[in-house]
C-alpha cells in the first residue's frame, strides 16, 4: 500500500510542473531551450523535494503538495510573462509578482514550526 501511496504521489507532482516548464501559451517568443535543459534538473530537485517526508510542524498544515501547486502556478505566470516581453506593468507583471509571493509565503510555511 506504501508503494501505491508513492507512486500515486509522483504522478499529482509529475504533471503540472512538465506543463509549467514550458513557458506559458506564448512560448515562440522565448528561445526554447531543449527538453532536458527544460526540465530535467526540475525534475531532480522535484524528486528530491517529493521524496521528503512531510514537515508535521508545517505552519497552518501546510503540505507539499501546496508549495508544489503554487510553484507550478509560478512557473506559469512567469513564463506567460516572460513571453510577453517581462513588461513592468499590467496584467503578466501583476500575475507574475502574485504568484511569487504566494509561492513565497506558501515554502515559508513548510518549513516555519507552529
Amino acid at each position: 500500500a506504501a508503494g501505491l501511496a508513492v507512486a500515486a504521489t509522483r504522478e499529482r507532482f509529475s504533471g503540472p510542473l512538465a506543463r509549467a516548464s514550458r513557458l506559458g501559451s506564448g512560448a515562440s517568443k522565448v528561445a526554447a531551450p531543449s527538453r532536458c535543459e527544460r526540465g530535467c534538473d526540475a525534475q531532480a530537485a522535484l524528486n528530491t523535494f517529493n521524496a521528503a517526508p512531510e514537515n508535521p510542524n508545517a505552519q497552518s498544515g501546510t503540505t507539499k503538495l501546496q508549495v508544489y501547486n503554487y510553484m507550478a502556478a509560478y512557473l506559469t505566470a512567469f513564463g506567460n510573462w516572460a513571453a510577453g516581453g517581462y513588461p513592468s506593468s499590467g496584467s503578466l507583471n501583476a500575475a507574475v509578482l502574485t504568484a511569487q509571493s504566494n509561492m513565497a509565503q506558501a515554502t515559508a510555511r513548510l518549513i516555519k514550526h507552529l
